[in-house]
């Protein structure tokens, strides 16, 4: 036997005896059972509509984000500028403003609004400003007002 056949042998002879086992032992793919598979019945799951009363009747209590409360006119309840947010930068505490149909707008402690009135203090949560007829308005922000509780004696 030359050098190189002596070499090849154990990688033949472990191929010869992994193809004689697979031959004795193996399961080809045609010679396994056909699978019997049955059409599960699916369909996408119903969701219902919320049930919207309680929060109906809440609203109609604590109305969100400055709405109107039922009884009030709208013009005396929402101010024609109104706070959404505060943020901080280099300078201090800014606060937010809205107004209807218009793009947000930034002001400082001390300056004037559209249409009249001035901010008076400005919080990390809360912004004070007095309105174009000189009353003074306060919001607390990202908080939900508490309704007022009744004392029993």
């Amino acid at each position: 036997m030359t050098p190189v056949w002596r070499k090849a042998w154990p990688a033949i002879a472990a191929l010869l005896v992994g193809a004689l086992g697979y031959a004795l032992l193996g399961n080809s793919p045609r010679s396994s059972a056909a699978r019997v598979t049955t059409q599960a019945a699916w369909a996408p799951p119903v969701q219902s509509a919320p049930d919207l009363a309680a929060a109906q009747a809440l609203w109609s209590t604590r109305p969100p984000w400055g709405a109107a409360a039922a009884g009030q006119s709208a013009q005396a309840a929402v101010p024609s500028a109104i706070p959404v947010g505060v943020v901080m930068d280099r300078g201090g505490l800014q606060a937010v403003f809205a107004l209807p149909g218009a793009i947000p707008f930034h002001v400082r402690q001390g300056d004037p609004l559209p249409g009249g009135g001035q901010v008076t203090a400005i919080s990390r949560s809360q912004v004070t400003w007095t309105d174009a007829a000189g009353n003074t308005q306060q919001r607390e922000l990202m908080v939900g007002p508490v309704p007022p509780t009744t004392s029993g004696g």
